[in-house]
């Protein structure tokens, strides 16, 4: 797969990626599938963002795993800090604590769409 950044929108907020190592992705995949089981199919799904999927799909995942997968995510991810300008900032864990500082849809929206991004060959 290609070095080239993926961008997709969340709530109109941009965001940039690039994709994990093999190792990496690997670990994330075998994360994402334990901590989700059965529900990983609803990653798939073009609502994957909503906040009822995600709710729906976080309900029985330790606060941990959660964290493990958003910052290993947050390493190859950046947010555009206003719109229509230049500036991005990575979503290092410090960065995620003021980024999303009361907006937690968006923060669960990145997540979903970051972990459907990474994992969307596999997902099919």
């Amino acid at each position: 797969m290609s070095a080239e950044p993926i961008e997709f929108s969340v709530d109109g907020v941009r965001f940039r990626m690039v994709m994990l190592g093999g190792v990496e992705a690997r670990g994330l995949a075998l994360r994402v599938l334990r901590m989700l089981g059965p529900a990983a199919g609803g990653l798939a799904s073009p609502d994957a963002a909503s906040a009822g999927t995600m709710l729906g799909i976080l309900a029985n995942v330790s606060e941990d795993d959660l964290n493990a997968v958003a910052d290993a995510l947050g390493k190859v991810t950046e947010m555009q800090v206003e719109p229509g300008s230049d500036k991005w900032r990575a979503l290092t864990r410090d960065a995620q604590n003021v980024l999303f500082r009361g907006r937690l849809k968006l923060q669960f929206g990145w997540l979903g769409q970051a972990i459907r991004g990474q994992l969307a060959d596999f997902f099919g």
